[in-house]
């Protein structure tokens, strides 16, 4: 699907480039011609002026290359008086007193000034009739003026394809650059909807395991198969859990950066966190501490703020070992808040992975704990919708998670 889409993009663009480069082809060449016609016309009235003599000097926007051109004087009635040739551009040698003849004649039979003659005994001329003090017509050729159209137009399809060649190189680059990003996301999504389908699945299959054994034998009472129905209460609070945190990960990402940021007391935030959070960490024989806590206001969420204090207290409480510390502390530097938790792990944790959506260092462990690997993922969409950066650290036999966030976002 992808593939097809990227086809799309990359034919869409080159269509689009197509219309621009066939529209440049043709402005460029139209100039062009434009602009050598004008030169050939501006150069015939110059030799014109000059009673076909060779020309001293040259326009300025004429090419110094003058064409072959000769000027045939004439008396009242038509007849040649002299012909004086600069060069020959009609090929002819000797005595060709009929020829040159039937040039003037076609031209003063025609009721222009000047144009372009064509006879079957002659190459293409430009002519113009000149009136002033001798009457005369001045002829050039059109072999140059040819020759430069083509170079034109020669040009003009080498400097197309060129420009087609590097357009089309630049749209698969951009396609793959646009599309590695929507590639990344599609595999995340197909991915988190086969970890969603197996963590769901899980919990039905217990769930339908235990029914089934309560099912098996209608003559025992509730009672006695209360040990059936505490598993299955269990694996449905389970599936509440997991259902609520995806519904909470959907929506911390769907919902739009900033949307509710206004100026919270962080330090107060943490503080009533913290002591909430304190006899969970007692029963689980474990000591939470506020290390460090200076007074810090910044423009957020406050109920996000307050989620995202939970989820890492409760994750650091869950998996610290028994007996362990785990620090909180909150510092300032420049425009950024740091808060960080801190707890001590038996093993080594892979911090590359551990912001994964199911991402488990231990399943059996967090299974028994309750966890389905959520939690830090939603940790981490909150950070980012406040424009922060999340990251966690080994630090000797200690797991060590910072949260980034800058102290002002814009207000809505």
């Amino acid at each position: 699907m992808l593939n097809k889409l990227r086809l799309k993009f990359v034919g869409i663009s080159l269509t689009v480039f197509g219309i621009v480069l066939l529209s440049f082809f043709m402005v460029t060449y139209r100039n062009a011609t434009f602009e050598i016609k004008s030169n050939s016309i501006m150069l015939l009235e110059q030799l014109s002026k000059n009673f076909g003599k060779q020309l001293s000097s040259y326009p300025t926007k004429i090419n110094t290359v003058i064409p072959p051109n000769f000027t045939i004087f004439y008396d009242e009635n038509g007849k040649i008086i002299e012909t004086l040739t600069v060069s020959n551009p009609v090929g002819f040698s000797g005595d060709n007193t009929v020829l040159l003849q039937k040039l003037v004649d076609t031209v003063l039979e025609g009721d222009t000034q000047e144009g372009i003659l064509t006879i079957y005994e002659t190459p293409s001329l430009r002519y113009k009739i000149a009136k002033d003090t001798l009457p005369r017509i001045t002829f050039m050729s059109q072999s140059y003026e040819r020759m430069s159209l083509e170079k034109a137009y020669t040009s003009a399809i080498k400097n197309t394809l060129y420009l087609t060649i590097i357009l089309l190189l630049t749209s698969i680059i951009l396609s793959i650059w646009t599309f590695k990003p929507i590639k990344k996301a599609w595999a995340a999504q197909n991915q988190f909807i086969a970890d969603a389908s197996h963590e769901l699945r899980t919990p039905l299959t217990a769930i339908q395991a235990n029914l089934d054994v309560v099912l098996s034998d209608d003559s025992k009472s509730i009672a006695e198969q209360k040990k059936w129905l505490i598993y299955i209460k269990n694996e449905v609070s389970r599936m509440k859990n997991l259902s609520n945190d995806l519904l909470l990960l959907f929506n911390n990402e769907s919902v739009e950066k900033n949307k509710h940021h206004i100026p919270i007391d962080l330090s107060n935030i943490i503080s009533s966190t913290v002591l909430s959070l304190e006899s969970l960490a007692f029963e689980s024989n474990k000591v939470l501490e506020l290390s460090h806590l200076p007074n810090v206001t910044i423009n957020g969420d406050s109920d996000q703020i307050k989620q995202l204090l939970i989820i890492l207290i409760d994750n650091a409480i869950k998996y610290a070992p028994h007996l362990s510390h785990i620090e909180v502390s909150l510092s300032k530097n420049n425009n950024r808040v740091f808060i960080k938790i801190e707890n001590e792990v038996d093993d080594k944790i892979d911090t590359t992975k551990i912001f994964d959506r199911f991402y488990r260092e231990d399943s059996s462990r967090n299974r028994k704990s309750g966890g389905n690997g959520l939690g830090l993922s939603i940790a981490k969409t909150i950070v980012d919708s406040h424009k922060g950066k999340i990251y966690a650290k080994n630090v000797d036999d200690k797991l060590m998670i910072t949260c980034a966030i800058p102290i002002k976002t814009r207000l809505i």
